[in-house]
């Protein structure tokens, strides 16, 4: 059985999403150590909870889920997805330090999302036996005209 090769953008594109996860600890940091992410009357504690519920649903549909439905998506399209999902989660922990959400709560988002990044990081795919590809599309060789055929005389 062969495997789909990553292609490079796949690798550069993940790379940027990672990094951006320090970008957003990085401002939420800045903003609470400038004074402007102050708790400002919002129910810090339901939305940690609620935004720590859609993290988990997130991790086990970016695990669990995606794979299976998805699967037969172009690598590079599936990658994406993937790391855009497990990116959200520190999304959430910004917006949790930018309402004035404990250090620590943030912090917990930011390295959630981190693993989960590292767990869903594109990775070859083995090829599958109907189709010759991973991505589930026929090879582009089965595609070209068969320049040897003749073509069908009307009876």
């Amino acid at each position: 059985m062969t495997t789909e090769q990553v292609p490079r953008s796949a690798y550069i594109i993940w790379g940027a999403i990672f990094a951006s996860i320090f970008v957003y600890a990085g401002i939420a940091m800045a903003l609470r150590l400038m004074g402007f992410a102050e708790a400002q009357g919002a129910p810090i504690e339901m939305l940690t909870a609620v935004l720590g519920a859609t993290a988990l649903s997130i991790g086990a549909f970016t695990t669990v889920i995606v794979p299976r439905m998805l699967g037969h998506l172009p690598l590079v399209s599936y990658s994406i997805l993937r790391a855009a999902l497990a990116e959200s989660v520190a999304v959430f922990g910004l917006v949790l330090m930018i309402l004035g959400a404990p250090i620590p709560v943030g912090i917990v988002f930011f390295v959630a999302s981190a693993i989960l990044l590292v767990i869903v990081r594109p990775r070859p795919r083995a090829a599958t036996a109907n189709t010759g590809s991973a991505s589930g599309v026929m090879p582009e060789k089965s595609y070209q005209r068969n320049e040897d055929a003749r073509p069908i005389e009307p009876e």
